[in-house]
């Protein structure tokens, strides 16, 4: 799953919306916007779940009503703990929510995860059931434009890894 451009709105309640739902691949390089003003439901940016999975270079902006959930990442039921999950240079951030979280792991979620270099900002929690890795950020990304690219007084540009795909 590499280069989408997702935008998800809901004025509804009981919605539950999820930008890119993964199992067992790499998602790379997509772009989430989501807004819920719902009285109830959630909203994710990306869901990863079942299988080891990659998820690395993606941006989340998540927008939610206070009754709300809203979660960055949310790596939901893997059953099987030789699994392992990375999750790299994502840019992570929200406004709102009820239990907002920018990387939330299940307590079903048997699976390893490895991360660094995550901006996370906004959430109520940066993290749920793991800890945020090395390089991680919680300052505001500034961005630059709609398109979510950063300004170049961002703590965030060339705070990452480098990678070959970029």
């Amino acid at each position: 799953v590499v280069a989408n451009r997702i935008m998800l709105f809901s004025d509804r309640a009981s919605r539950y919306m999820t930008g890119i739902y993964v199992q067992g691949c790499r998602a790379r390089g997509n772009r989430v916007t989501g807004t819920h003003n719902g009285s109830s439901g959630s909203l994710a940016g990306l869901t990863q779940i079942y299988y080891a999975g990659t998820l690395e270079g993606n941006s989340v902006v998540l927008v939610a009503g206070n009754a709300v959930e809203s979660r960055g990442i949310d790596l939901s039921t893997h059953y099987n703990p030789d699994a392992a999950i990375w999750l790299h240079n994502n840019l992570l951030c929200g406004v709102g929510g009820t239990n907002s979280v920018g990387l939330y792991k299940d307590s079903g979620c048997q699976a390893t995860v490895s991360n660094s270099y995550n901006l996370i900002h906004g959430f109520q929690q940066a993290a749920t059931n793991c800890t945020p890795g090395p390089g991680t950020l919680t300052s505001a990304p500034r961005f630059a434009d709609d398109a979510l690219h950063l300004a170049s007084s961002s703590l965030a540009v060339d705070a990452g890894t480098n990678q070959d795909w970029m």
